[in-house]
């Protein structure tokens, strides 16, 4: 297999060393390249298919062998680095070929790295294993596993015992049928006397990634047999049962060639060897003109047809039948998104079920130790009045999405939490992406596309967006609290895009205007805790206002039409609170069925301190393997609020220094608005973490808001910093250090993507979890 990559690598970057200088030339009508250019290709190719027939051979003499990923990468890297050098410059009959001794020692690192991803980093794949052996299912002894000659259909909690080979075993390889989807967690065990078992380590598993299914077992004399003890995870739409077709003991690992760590390697060798020729280039910004904003536009639209497909695609775990029996309606597998969707298609704003009637008796239904001391049935996280089940969480998903995919789907299929969330990202992302672009904009006038690709990069790691995608499904769908979380921060983006665009525009600015108050209504309609976010948006609204290039009748058309659609949707939003809870400004927090009674929740004083010490200052959990970095439970004397779990102080991001910074950078601006926007916004994310403490408590499932904010808080700063310093000598070390932060910045929000409580793991898009522990470590050794 290496000798096939080696030839369809080589293949590929034939096709576009030619192709691309044939179609340039073509586009400008210049004809066929001279023969010596066919000639000089040809050589540089030869070079690099020669050096990788040679790593080929190793490769399958001594390694386990490759995946197609990892071959195709390998090879056609070895073929792109050869053919930077330039080699048929050795051959040329002219005088002395001119070196660029840069550049060959910029190759011969980048080749160093290869050697050491191939060799150093895979040493596993070239060991000696002992005498490979594989065992049928027919000489298994299981236990709730149904063992016929396909193999052992394995389920929860099973039970495979084989026996030990003769020789010993340092390792055991599942093989599973091809098209399993599922998540496993497998526990090797072994008994020296064939029936007391004693359990060493416990393994993740995706079952499309054949390179997890290899795990280390012990080797020592006296084994005499192997226990695996099989798991299934809790995620949707998993295969239940899996097909363990035969156990392979001694197999060889494959080499794991990542192309994401020795991307990164080849940014650090770029940054070392053409990091000063690149600053100059980074001070050449471009004019803004409509193309990145169609690019953007395509990429959005592209987004949500996609993931609209992919949805209907996976739709069995996706959605759910409409109409709903009630006696499903009312099961905790049924999100509260499906239950409101249900009530609207109603034309009610309860939710269709009957609660327990002891529930409904109880003196104090909110106090979760009397629920439990009564043995009452409730709901969890719903809200409860007046004898009634609601939804306190925003309607906007359930009106912006559920309803138009369940139109599309012919009225049949009601989409899910899951579902939403996935929509909701192919949304979010894009408005993120927009947002950059923008605040460019605002403050550079000019953009430095090299710059705004790393800060977008970059920023969509540090705003915890990968967070939000999980799909854990067990005594409830963990999505419900996402999906608010996505939708309240896209249009908070929005929100946020359209105000800067109004700012920035010298004529005809109506449009932005009422955008930007729609979005906001959006906003307080999806995620009311972002509310206060509009305090950011006041001093420059207040700029427009007293702007002299606009007469004031077009003053009272643009901000009479904003107010008016703040008051309309202010107005649906207090209707739609009193129809439920009898106040216009109760969204339903008080009436929630959680762990604690939320009816007496309020700001006060005493919960400013240890709000601000734990959503700023929280130190970290610490671990030996990826993720490295994770959240920690702290609780202080003086924690007042219901609900304390891990977290990680938001200063504790080098990125977010920004925030602090933001006051400083923009002082000398000269312009009133802007020294306000940048008092306000540090202070907008500090009332936005004591309003969350005040009304939740603390949960790792709270950085996706609040480093959202400090993302963009951030990227403001490192801007106007730089727009600052562009001109002078201190903008290389700014960008070198910046980068640097930026960069381990991101690096600790990826951690912390995958913290344990609530971040992603084995089951969340398609094994991702484990894709990236291979990173940074050997499968599973």
């Amino acid at each position: 297999m290496p000798f096939l990559f080696c030839a369809i690598s080589l293949l590929l970057c034939a096709l576009v060393v030619y192709g691309w200088p044939l179609l340039r030339r073509f586009r400008k009508k210049e004809g066929m390249p001279e023969k010596s250019f066919y000639l000089q290709t040809g050589i540089d190719l030869a070079f690099g298919f020669g050096i990788g027939l040679i790593l080929a051979l190793v490769l399958t003499i001594w390694s386990g062998g490759l995946s197609v990923w990892s071959g195709l990468c390998l090879f056609a890297l070895i073929d792109i680095i050869v053919y930077f050098l330039h080699l048929h410059t050795l051959f040329q009959k002219s005088e002395k070929p001119k070196s660029n001794i840069r550049k060959t020692l910029f190759a011969g690192v980048l080749g160093l790295g290869l050697l050491l991803e191939v060799f150093a980093l895979n040493h596993k794949a070239f060991g000696n294993y002992g005498a490979y052996q594989e065992v049928a299912p027919s000489s298994f002894v299981a236990t709730n596993a149904k063992v016929e000659e396909g193999g052992a259909s394995i389920e929860l909690n099973a039970y495979v015992t084989v026996n030990a080979p003769e020789g010993g075993a340092s390792n055991v390889r599942f093989n599973f049928a091809a098209t399993q989807n599922c998540y496993l967690r497998v526990t090797v065990g072994y008994s020296v006397d064939g029936s007391h078992f004693t359990d060493v380590s416990s393994y993740d598993m995706d079952g499309n990634n054949v390179d997890f299914h290899l795990v280390p077992v012990p080797n020592f004399a006296g084994i005499k047999s192997y226990r695996f003890s099989f798991a299934t995870g809790n995620h949707y739409a998993q295969t239940k049962t899996v097909l363990l077709r035969s156990v392979s003991f001694n197999a060889k690992p494959r080499v794991n060639f990542s192309l994401v760590r020795f991307s990164l390697y080849a940014a650090i060798a770029s940054a070392a060897f053409y990091g000063p020729t690149l600053i100059e280039k980074l001070k050449k910004n471009h004019d803004v003109t409509r193309t990145p904003y169609f690019i953007l536009a395509g990429f959005a639209v592209a987004s949500v047809v996609f993931a609209t497909i992919a949805v209907f695609v996976q739709k069995d775990g996706l959605f759910t039948q409409y109409p709903i029996p009630s006696e499903q309606l009312a099961k905790m597998d049924t999100d509260i998104f499906t239950q409101l969707f249900d009530a609207f298609r109603k034309g009610q704003v309860h939710l269709d079920i009957e609660p327990d009637p002891k529930l409904v008796a109880m003196e104090n239904p909110y106090d979760g130790a009397a629920r439990s001391a009564a043995k009452v049935s409730y709901l969890w996280d719903h809200a409860f009045y007046g004898g009634k089940y609601y939804s306190y969480y925003g309607a906007v998903p359930v009106l912006l999405v559920s309803f138009p995919l369940y139109w599309l789907s012919g009225c049949t299929l009601v989409p899910n939490a899951f579902c939403l969330e996935i929509i909701g990202m192919a949304m979010l992302i894009p408005a993120f992406l927009w947002l950059i672009l923008e605040i460019y904009r605002f403050i550079c006038k000019k953009v430095s596309i090299p710059i705004y690709f790393f800060l977008a990069f970059m920023g969509l790691i540090t705003s915890m967006m990968i967070a939000a995608i999980t799909f854990k499904d067990g005594y409830y769908h963990e999505a419900i609290y996402h999906v608010p979380d996505i939708y309240g921060l896209m249009f908070f983006d929005l929100f946020l895009c359209f105000v800067l665009r109004a700012y920035c525009k010298r004529e005809g600015r109506l449009v932005e205007l009422c955008l930007s108050g729609l979005c906001y209504v959006l906003v307080i309609a999806s995620r009311p805790n972002l509310f206060v976010g509009v305090v950011i948006a006041v001093p420059f609204y207040l700029a427009m206002l007293l702007r002299k290039e606009f007469t004031w009748k077009q003053k009272i058309i643009q901000f009479g039409s904003l107010a008016g659609i703040l008051l309309v949707g202010a107005a649906v939003l207090c209707v739609y609170n009193k129809v439920r809870f009898d106040s216009i400004l109760e969204f339903g927090q008080s009436y929630q069925l959680t762990v604690a009674d939320q009816q007496h929740l309020t700001y006060s004083l005493d919960k400013f301190y240890p709000s601000f010490l734990h959503f700023f200052f929280q130190g970290p959990a610490f671990y030996d393997k990826f993720p490295y970095i994770s959240c920690s439970i702290v609780r202080f004397s003086f924690d007042n609020c219901p609900y304390v779990q891990s977290y990680h102080g938001a200063l504790l991001i080098p990125l977010f220094w920004g925030a602090l910074l933001l006051p400083f950078v923009f002082w000398r601006d000269g312009k009133a608005e802007t020294r306000a926007f940048s008092v306000l916004f540090p202070l907008f994310a500090i009332f936005f973490a004591y309003t969350t403490y005040s009304k939740a408590g603390i949960c790792p499932r709270y950085l996706i808001e609040l480093y959202h904010i400090m993302t963009i808080a951030g990227i403001f700063a490192i801007i106007k910093l730089g727009s600052v310093l562009r001109e002078g000598k201190a903008f290389q070390p700014f960008v070198f250090g910046t980068g640097a932060l930026v960069t381990f910045s991101a690096f600790q929000c990826l951690c912390l993507s995958f913290d344990t409580f609530d971040g992603m793991n084995t089951g969340d898009m398609g094994g991702f979890f484990l894709l990236m522990k291979s990173i940074f470590q050997s499968f599973h050794f």
